[in-house]
């Protein structure tokens, strides 16, 4: 059993097949609820930008825990967020390097995005 989402892990969509709160916005709630429901795999995009994300990573799972963020990226120095574009980041990397694309190609498209 598992989600896979391109928003934070504690969303409403996500949260409506493994959480029960009133409140949606409860983020801190909601993803208390689901860290508990057995899941095998859980894959989502954003959830980095949540509030106390390391401090409850480290309790659940007993590590030491950082937020990460794009490496070999040109166009996110100015994001004050920019864990926010880990995931699509790591799918154009992996792509550009699959294909032997040239490596301005990323920047160029995600440079496009920020200036």
């Amino acid at each position: 059993t598992g989600l896979v989402v391109t928003c934070v892990f504690p969303h409403a969509t996500p949260a409506d097949c493994s959480a029960h709160y009133y409140n949606r916005g409860a983020y801190d709630i909601i993803a208390e609820q689901q860290v508990h429901q057995n899941m095998d795999v859980v894959i989502a995009g954003g959830g980095a930008g949540m509030r106390d994300l390391e401090s409850l990573a480290e309790l659940e799972l007993g590590l030491g825990v950082r937020r990460g963020r794009p490496l070999q990226v040109d166009g996110l120095e100015d994001v004050s967020d920019p864990w926010a574009f880990a995931t699509i980041s790591g799918a154009l990397l992996y792509s550009q390097r699959a294909s032997g694309a040239d490596k301005s190609f990323l920047g160029d498209i995600i440079g496009r995005f920020f200036k």
